[in-house]
């Protein structure tokens, strides 16, 4: 039962681990579906691919007449196009046709009459000459009321009613269509084929079914092998092209039969990409025809720049520069419509649409332009591809489980390392994804794999490793509770860095500790006895360090180290340390104290010495390979050691330096002089820390006392060595037993002997431990 549950205790991590991975997949794949994501993703995702692409070549074979306020004044004509007499039409496309176009595209309306009949019968004219002229329409919504058979009103519904050319130019021309698009929102697709009006192809499809109308004998003869009935039913013959009508026709007919039977048009694309006799280019033509019919009818819209980025020529001057036509307009499909080149121009004439490369002073493409666009994606099968529904659930599920182990990295990777390595995971897809819709026009998702499920992982990584700290701590205060005060050990716990770290510098008290009699005592006593009464004395040194707020840094044999850190030299942490100090002492005096021996052996008592001192230190892991050991390290801690050594030459027991004291309120005090400690190059000023929980009497009695040593001294400072002797002298003669009083008349006489080194000064050299 216990190795059972051992068992499970052991899978319980890799369960929850496992168990994350996959739901940040899910949720992932979840929070995508969700439309308002996708229209984020559509809205900023693919935005900044675009931002991040920059402007690429456009193809050659587009080209764009603009319609603009420069042209009309060139001409002499209204400002506004479609006020424009009809046979400046008709001499523009008799131009282009001399030139050798493939396809004209007029992206204007001529749903009235000319001003005269005669420019409109001019205008007819030259587009049947042309043969290959197409005519946009217009749709327009209307509300219509719906009755029942007793003609009493049921409600209104919209419906879209198509707005044609007038007769004599539909008549004349290779095909007429729409091109829609939202006037409210920023233009990122467009119909190739519109559904709300019959599935009938829009204006850019029209007018690539023209341009690569050699290609229909060839696409004769691929339906042929699958479906030679459907083939027979189709013209091949490329004039039959130009008659109005007939290419609408015939583009109706192949977008139904691939709609219905769109596995014969991939077994199409198949034996194209096998190879076969059509020549190269034949081959590529005909790929991106049947691409266009075997799509959705909506594309996204893979746009080349800013607004003028297709080759764009003024009106006037394609009507003007046979110089131009004849280099410009030869095989090229060329869209005629209304393009401003500044901001200034597209105010009068306003057919422009908010695009993803918008300029900043508010130029957008214009219509006609957007129009060119579609067509020369389709031409070249570059249309923005989104990931179909099982890639993007493949992506999501991946990442977001990637994201959710590199998250959930083991604890014996550092937390910022996990972080580093996620971050940097998430730069690798980021242009990965750049690199994608740069080169191949793939579009994958940015939005919820970026700002949805990265900060998930991040926040579970530290949710994670603060969970598995605490876990840790509470391991340790398990551990360590049977040893040391508990307090002791949830602080021990809580500051616990990994191996190797060290904190940044701060400044602090350091309290060193010392039992006096240990050797002789360990002699005397067994092994289990000793062990037992050195813990008892732990736990009364700890005490008052915790509850002083101090931290124990080190403990070795019979010593001790603690710590009290503050950012600056501030009063409330020096007054901790010294209370610890003297709340340490009076618990070890104490006879009757728990860590004493009973008193039939007071010999065997514990008396230790105190010193502190402040300065910067630092505190974390020290050591290598296999064994490190958490302290506190710096001039600090050795200055406190050394402080606590000199209360043996003094015969005290709580010592401090001056920087401690300095300033505090509240403690009966004695200076005692200026040391040069063991080891140390500057001197150091020494206080003794007295006991001041004292009656009024005894109190009064340590005042005097300090006052008298305070005279004393002085003279010694002043190295008047014989009076400083008798005034230590008279000392002792009041309070009988006063050590440092002893120990400043050996100095005195001492340094009264000539052959004293250090007769010139007043500081006192320690060379012993």
């Amino acid at each position: 039962m216990k190795l059972k549950t051992r068992f499970l205790s052991s899978l319980e991590p890799h369960i929850t681990r496992i168990t994350f991975v996959l739901l940040l997949g899910f949720l992932g794949v979840l929070i995508d579906i969700v439309p308002a994501i996708r229209a984020l993703d559509q809205a900023h995702g693919l935005a900044w691919l675009f931002d991040w692409r920059g402007g690429v070549p456009v193809p050659d074979e587009v080209v764009v007449i603009a319609l603009d306020q420069e042209s009309a004044r060139a001409l002499g004509l209204p400002p506004k196009p479609n006020q424009w007499p009809r046979d400046v039409h008709a001499r523009l496309i008799k131009q282009l046709a001399q030139a050798g176009a493939s396809v004209i595209v007029f992206d204007l309306l001529f749903d009235n009459p000319g001003t005269l009949p005669s420019h409109d019968d001019a205008f007819a004219s030259a587009i049947r000459a042309a043969g290959n002229v197409v005519l946009t329409e217009s749709l327009v919504q209307e509300r219509i009321t719906v009755s029942d058979n007793s003609d009493r009103p049921l409600g209104q519904v919209a419906i879209e009613k198509t707005v044609l050319p007038i007769t004599k130019l539909v008549n004349a021309a290779a095909g007429t269509a729409c091109f829609p698009l939202p006037k409210n929102t920023r233009v990122d697709a467009a119909w190739l084929f519109k559904s709300g009006a019959g599935s009938t192809p829009t204006l850019p499809m029209l007018a690539l079914q023209l341009h690569l109308r050699d290609t229909t004998s060839a696409l004769h003869t691929l339906l042929q092998q699958y479906d030679a009935q459907f083939a027979a039913s189709l013209s091949d013959d490329r004039a039959v092209l130009s008659q109005p009508g007939m290419a609408e026709k015939l583009m109706l007919q192949l977008r139904h039969y691939f709609v219905q039977q769109p596995a014969r048009g991939h077994r199409l694309l198949q034996q194209l990409d096998a190879g076969g006799r059509i020549e190269p280019t034949q081959q590529r033509r005909l790929r991106a025809l049947l691409k266009a019919y075997l799509g959705y009818e909506a594309r996204y819209l893979n746009f080349y720049g800013p607004p003028r980025t297709i080759t764009t020529i003024p009106y006037y001057q394609a009507l003007q520069n046979n110089e131009i036509a004849a280099k410009t307009f030869r095989d090229k499909v060329i869209f005629i419509g209304y393009s401003a080149s500044s901001i200034s121009g597209q105010d009068r004439i306003r057919d422009d649409y908010d695009t993803v490369f918008s300029r900043n002073d508010g130029l957008h493409l214009s219509g006609v332009e957007i129009g060119a666009t579609a067509f020369a994606n389709a031409l070249d099968d570059s249309f923005v591809r989104p990931l179909d529904v099982l890639a993007r659930t493949g992506l999501l599920l991946g990442w977001g489980s990637m994201l959710a182990l590199l998250a959930l990295m083991p604890r014996g990777c550092h937390g910022r390392s996990a972080a580093a390595i996620v971050l940097l995971v998430t730069a690798s897809y980021l242009t990965v994804a750049q690199q994608l819709f740069a080169h191949r026009t793939l579009w994958i998702p940015i939005i919820a794999p970026l700002f949805i499920q990265l900060p998930l992982a991040l926040f579970a990584g530290l949710v994670s490793r603060h969970l598995a700290a605490k876990k840790e701590q509470l391991f340790l205060e398990n551990v360590f509770s049977h040893f040391i005060p508990q307090t002791m050990v949830e602080k021990l716990a809580a500051h616990a860095p990994a191996l190797g770290a060290v904190d940044s510098y701060f400044y602090g008290v350091c309290l060193a500790t010392d039992a006096s009699n240990y050797t002789s005592m360990a002699e005397k006593m067994e092994p289990m006895a000793l062990t037992k009464l050195m813990n008892r004395y732990y736990a009364a040194l700890f005490a008052p360090v915790a509850v002083h707020d101090g931290i124990v840094s080190d403990i070795k044999g019979d010593a001790m180290l603690a710590i009290w850190r503050c950012a600056a030299s501030t009063s409330a942490v020096r007054t901790q340390a010294c209370r610890a100090a003297l709340d340490i002492h009076a618990i070890i005096t104490d006879a009757t104290g728990a860590v004493n021996i009973p008193a039939t052996k007071q010999d065997l008592m514990l008396p230790t010495r105190i010193g502190l001192d402040f300065g910067p230190l630092t505190i974390g892991n020290v050591g290598a390979g296999q064994h490190f050991e958490y302290r506190a390290v710096g001039d600090t801690v050795n200055t406190a050691s050394r402080i606590e050594g000199l209360n043996k030459q003094l015969g005290t027991w709580v010592l401090a330096s001056e920087a401690v004291v300095d300033g505090l309120d509240g403690f009966l005090l004695r200076p005692l002089g200026s040391f040069l400690l063991r080891g140390k190059s500057i001197p150091v000023n020494v206080v003794e820390i007295l006991d001041d929980k004292l009656d009024a009497a005894a109190r009064d009695r340590k005042t005097r006392l300090c006052q008298q040593f305070g005279d004393a001294l002085a003279l010694f400072q002043q190295r008047q060595w014989e009076h400083a002797e008798s005034a230590f002298g008279a000392l002792l003669a009041n309070f009988t037993e006063d050590p440092p009083s002893l120990f400043y008349i050996r100095e005195c006489v001492r340094k009264r002997t000539a052959s004293a080194p250090d007769c010139e000064d007043s500081v006192i050299r320690i060379v012993e431990k």
